[in-house]
């Protein structure tokens, strides 16, 4: 009884297939005629075409913009240049004497935060500062080993 009721089910969900034909035709849509050719389709294109030629004017604008930026950025950091000789020059000529070894954390922080970013700063902070520190310091050897390594042309000292 199960094995018949099973055939009628298989029976009664197989005849709507049988029951359907196949399409006669399929359509096939050409996009590129029916955007140049109907009238929504023009509309369409066009309200493309202006979106694409909006988005370029605003990147072209927007590169404009970052190139002004980095420009201001690169003159506001050549402008502090005097501003940090002049410091360098304070520490080398009336507070060497009192720094010694035991300020390089604070140095430290000054070259990792590239507080002295500029190759001409950094120059002068070494020569003037840290190279005279450093001849003063009964530990200079220990030292000077371990305080420079150039990694991917960025400053770091080493703990």
């Amino acid at each position: 009884m199960k094995k018949f009721l099973v055939s009628i089910a298989v029976a009664a969900l197989a005849a709507p297939m049988f029951a359907q034909t196949t399409p006669a035709r399929v359509a096939v849509i050409d996009v590129n005629k029916v955007l140049t050719q109907s009238t929504a389709g023009k509309a369409a294109y066009e309200k493309l075409k202006k979106m694409q030629d909006d988005r370029m004017e605003r990147a072209k604008s927007m590169d404009e913009e970052l190139k002004k930026l980095n420009s201001d950025i690169e003159t506001k950091r050549l402008s502090l240049s005097e501003d940090k000789l002049a410091g360098i020059l304070i520490l080398a000529e009336h507070l060497l004497v009192e720094v010694g070894v035991e300020d390089l954390p604070a140095f430290r922080a000054l070259l990792s935060d590239r507080h002295l970013g500029d190759w001409s700063s950094c120059d002068w902070f070494c020569v003037k500062v840290l190279g005279p520190m450093l001849v003063r310091s009964p530990e200079r050897e220990r030292i000077a080993e371990r305080l420079w390594i150039v990694d991917e042309q960025r400053v770091r000292i080493r703990e």
